[in-house]
């Protein structure tokens, strides 16, 4: 009787989303989503810290830079405003869903007042 031996070449991928509806910690889902955003920038924040943290004991070690070079670096007025426009992007990006809905209840329109939202069910 011969047996055969299986090998395994791929291994099996993991979901990159859970399967399921997800739970719901508070009464607004546009809280739960918040909550989501803010953990998952949390989590890239960290990464991004640790990266910087290796990248700063590599230069040290290597004798390029020191830790208080880096610290004390003052940028030119060029590389601020680099940064400047890079930050405002960035928020812009961070922000863009709350700016698209805040566009909505502010469109001309829109009632306004508590007795324009009245008059307009009526």
């Amino acid at each position: 009787m011969a047996t055969t031996q299986t090998t395994q070449t791929n291994p099996p991928k993991a979901l990159r989303t859970a399967k399921g509806k997800k739970p719901q910690y508070f009464s607004d889902p546009a809280i739960d989503k918040l909550l989501s955003i803010v953990i998952s920038m949390a989590g890239e924040l960290s990464v991004a810290r640790e990266r910087l943290d290796t990248v700063e004991r590599l230069l040290e070690e290597k004798n390029i830079l020191t830790v208080s070079e880096i610290d004390h670096y003052q940028p030119s007025e060029e590389v601020d405003a680099a940064r400047a426009q890079q930050r405002a992007q960035f928020i812009e990006t961070l922000l863009r869903v709350i700016e698209a809905e805040f566009e909505e209840i502010t469109r001309p329109d829109m009632p306004g007042s508590r007795e324009e939202i009245l008059k307009s069910l009526t």
